[in-house]
């Protein structure tokens, strides 16, 4: 599990942004593109998380059910 937890962190590792802007570009174009930049992928990350969390959650709730199935069977 702590495998698990560590690969996705490093999903949210973002490299040194500096070398992605464009060396023509002014400061205030660089500053608005980066903060842009940040919103998207903290918007991507949220929406991932949750749809990770989520499934998650459906596999512990499908596990106690398949459980409760072998119990009743048995």
């Amino acid at each position: 599990m702590k495998a698990v937890i560590a690969f996705f962190l490093s999903l949210f590792h973002t490299p040194n942004l500096d070398m992605l802007t464009s060396v023509q570009g002014t400061v205030t174009e660089t500053d608005t593109s980066d903060n842009k930049l940040f919103v998207v992928v903290a918007v991507v990350a949220v929406i991932f998380t949750g749809i990770v969390l989520y499934l998650l959650f459906i596999d512990k709730k499908v596990g106690r059910i398949e459980k409760q199935i072998h119990s009743d069977k048995s």
